[in-house]
């Protein structure tokens, strides 16, 4: 496919923000007071508009993804900026396959197609080389995890990860996504190291190509407010920082929800001033957005939760 213009990348993306749903649009579906209402309610706004008439909310949610994950394609700027919504996709569903193949189960759990067609995941899964060759090297690894005692799942899914950041490390080479890419690991290092009880602990789990120094790791994994206060006052995480430490000792859902947000508030900021591949960065962040804020939502009201706890539970948005 004929690389598109950075122009013209830029239009269709500023051109298709009005079919967002954004924060009104979520609101809306929660005063509905139901499920029933709040599927209408998608369809009216065409959200999953390919889905088959009476399909119920994941078939329009796989049909949104499947629509943005044409547009990732069709529209990526130069500099592989792609890979980075693209590549879990493709560990996703390498770690299904492999969880899938352990268990002696039938293949299930296989999301979209990203980068990789399943029958080259499939493939790689099998031995044979893969374009994306970090997809062989963690089957290899997670593989070598059952020749002791069986792992455990989150030990699998660490493998996986791990060498997902490695693919974007390789195949990404803008270096705004670069920087995406940092500061999102940073975020999920801080969330494990103030969830382990030890250095050695976190070593284990960490996940490479962040930013943390080591004296930082041993701060945090201390998990001392004050030291850990103090010592990041400059850091541009700081804030980020604050939240992780008032939720020592809790579930970090807080912090969490924050810090999944993290990339899109920083586009959010310069939105006005984007350049280069910030607007597609920034329009597809938001269709992210929406696929994760409509499932809340969606579940939420199918569940019976109040609406000021469905509100609270949003993240941030178009």
């Amino acid at each position: 496919m004929m690389q598109k213009d950075i122009l013209f990348i830029d239009a269709a993306c500023k051109s298709r923000e009005k079919f967002l749903l954004g924060k009104d649009k979520y609101l809306r579906l929660i005063d509905s007071g139901s499920y029933e209402e709040g599927l209408k309610l998608l369809r009216e706004y065409g959200f999953g508009k390919t889905a088959q008439e009476g399909d119920g909310l994941n078939e329009l949610i796989y049909a949104e993804e499947e629509d943005l994950i044409d547009f990732i394609k069709d529209y990526a700027p130069k500099g592989g900026a792609k890979y980075y919504f693209l590549l879990p996709y493709d560990f996703m569903n390498g770690e299904a396959l492999f969880k899938c193949k352990k268990l002696g189960l039938e293949e299930k759990y296989l999301t979209h197609e990203g980068a990789l067609s399943i029958s080259e995941v499939k493939k790689a899964l099998e031995g044979k080389p893969c374009a994306i060759t970090e997809l062989n090297e963690a089957f290899t690894e997670a593989e070598k995890l059952f020749d002791g005692e069986a792992p455990s799942g989150a030990m699998v899914d660490t493998v996986f990860l791990k060498y997902c950041y490695k693919a974007m490390q390789r195949l990404v080479k803008d270096k705004n996504v670069k920087k995406f890419i940092e500061r999102e690991v940073d975020l999920k290092n801080i969330s494990v190291l103030l969830r382990c009880e030890s250095l050695e602990e976190y070593q284990s789990m960490k996940l490479p190509y962040g930013t943390l120094s080591c004296e930082q790791e041993a701060l945090l994994s201390g998990k001392d407010k004050g030291k850990i206060t103090e010592a990041f006052k400059l850091n541009d995480l700081y804030d980020f920082i604050l939240k992780a430490v008032d939720d020592i000792g809790n579930p970090l859902t807080g912090y969490e929800k924050l810090a999944e947000s993290y990339n899109l508030s920083k586009l959010k900021e310069n939105r006005f001033f984007n350049r280069g591949t910030e607007p597609y960065l920034l329009y597809v962040s938001y269709r992210k957005a929406d696929l994760k804020n409509v499932r809340i939502v969606m579940v939420s009201l199918r569940s019976g939760i109040d609406k000021a706890v469905i509100k609270n539970k949003l993240r941030e948005s178009y």
